[in-house]
């Protein structure tokens, strides 16, 4: 009687403990998207919760593998539009019963970064960008920031004149970033509004301004909602040539009272205070939100920080910095009276002046409302240019329409090199 009741009840008793394991273990993956194009493209998988997870290439052919654990497929990849990526075909299999292989077949050798974002539910974002089969890595990281630039809004490789008015001398190049984007939004205030979304207008609008006035050209590192790594968008300041970099923010604190626009130039020597400490590290983040990892760019940064050409960047950094501080003091209270200085990735060039700028705190309910304002936004970019506009006036770049124009206001019996040196900083 008791065997027959055993062999009755083990079926049972099986089924129901593989049934509470998989309710237990198993996480789903709802939804599969690939946007982008063949030079840089981001896979997204759309999870249940999170998940650990690894990433691996093959050759011959070439394809990317990704295994997830304790995951079951439920989208349709066949929905997934592939056209123009990189990828030419995804398939899935189980592995162990619980586990999902991902297998991406390849256009060519490709290079994946990988990260889980949490902002909006739970996402496994892989950039995929091509590289040389068999170069370096060295050569392999050089492939990947120029395929970055393609994302973006391409920047122009030399400096050009703006119009033949200009007699011939070329534009001063400013180059304006607006922080955060795509699956990174940067700081969520009151009201949810993003910052990545303020500062994108706030840019635009300091690009208008910019284009609109004689001997200067306006260069964007994003036009439109997407992410870049942080060290692609100082690249692209480079590559654009541009006499001076304008990182736009709008940040957080804990603090809901802490209001306020600040500068930020950069520090070899740490920050200048516990505010700057903050910020930098928060946005120094950026990169693993958005699925690129920093690991093994010591060498560059240091490489960076020991340029002698560094010291004069930095100079003149701080001194862009103060004007701008002081244009903004016209419209806002100023969270700090002095440029701040800080380890912000973003502002590590060795050969172009950058500043940071936050233009206030959405954590601020009134503070995020005037920033939400269209009008608030112009008048903000309006300060901003009007600051750099100080500078370069007195400072303008050799072979510049603005540095012609200094000539011609210099009085002959004063040298330029002499009122250079007088002019505030």
């Amino acid at each position: 009687m008791f065997k027959i009741l055993r062999l009755f009840f083990a079926p049972l008793l099986l089924a129901g403990s593989l049934l509470a394991n998989g309710a237990r273990a198993a996480e789903t993956i709802k939804a599969v998207k690939l946007d982008g194009s063949s030079q840089s493209a981001r896979l997204t998988l759309n999870l249940s919760g999170p998940v650990k997870y690894t990433i691996s290439t093959m050759s011959n052919p070439e394809r990317l593998v990704i295994d997830l654990r304790d995951t079951q497929m439920r989208a349709k990849l066949a929905d997934v539009a592939l056209a123009g990526s990189p990828v030419k075909r995804i398939r899935s299999g189980i592995r162990n019963g619980v586990d999902t292989r991902l297998v991406l077949e390849l256009t060519g050798a490709t290079s994946a970064q990988s990260a889980l974002l949490t902002d909006n539910g739970v996402q496994l974002a892989v950039d995929l960008t091509p590289r040389a089969a068999g170069k370096n890595k060295g050569k392999v990281q050089s492939v990947v920031r120029n395929n970055s630039a393609a994302v973006a809004d391409t920047p122009r490789s030399n400096k050009t004149v703006k119009s033949a008015d200009n007699g011939g001398q070329r534009d001063v190049i400013i180059a304006i970033d607006a922080g955060h984007g795509g699956d990174d939004p940067g700081a969520i205030g009151a009201g949810h509004l993003q910052e990545k979304r303020v500062v994108l207008a706030i840019a635009r609008e300091l690009a208008d301004i910019i284009e609109r006035e004689r001997g200067y050209k306006a260069v964007l590192t994003r036009k439109t909602d997407i992410f870049l790594p942080l060290k692609t968008r100082r690249d692209l300041a480079r590559k654009a040539q541009a006499d001076l970099m304008i990182s736009v923010h709008a940040d957080a604190f804990a603090d809901r009272a802490a209001t306020g626009g600040s500068v930020f130039a950069l520090s070899n020597r740490g920050a200048t205070s516990t505010m700057a400490a903050f910020l930098a590290d928060s946005e120094n983040q950026s990169d693993a939100i958005g699925g690129v990892s920093v690991e093994g760019r010591d060498d560059d940064l240091v490489k960076v920080l020991t340029d002698l050409s560094l010291t004069a960047t930095m100079d003149s950094s701080l001194r862009i910095g103060r004007h701008v501080l002081n244009s903004m003091s016209g419209i806002t209270h100023l969270h700090s009276e002095r440029v701040e200085q800080a380890a912000f990735v973003v502002l590590k060039s060795p050969d172009t002046p950058s500043i940071l700028v936050e233009t206030g705190f959405v954590s601020n309910p009134s503070e995020a409302k005037k920033l939400a304002s269209a009008e608030y936004q112009r008048r903000v970019a309006r300060a901003i240019f009007t600051g750099v506009n100080r500078y370069f006036s007195q400072n303008p770049p050799p072979n510049t329409y603005l540095a012609s124009l200094r000539r011609k206001s210099v009085p002959q019996n004063v040298s330029a090199a002499d009122n250079v040196a007088t002019a505030t900083p």
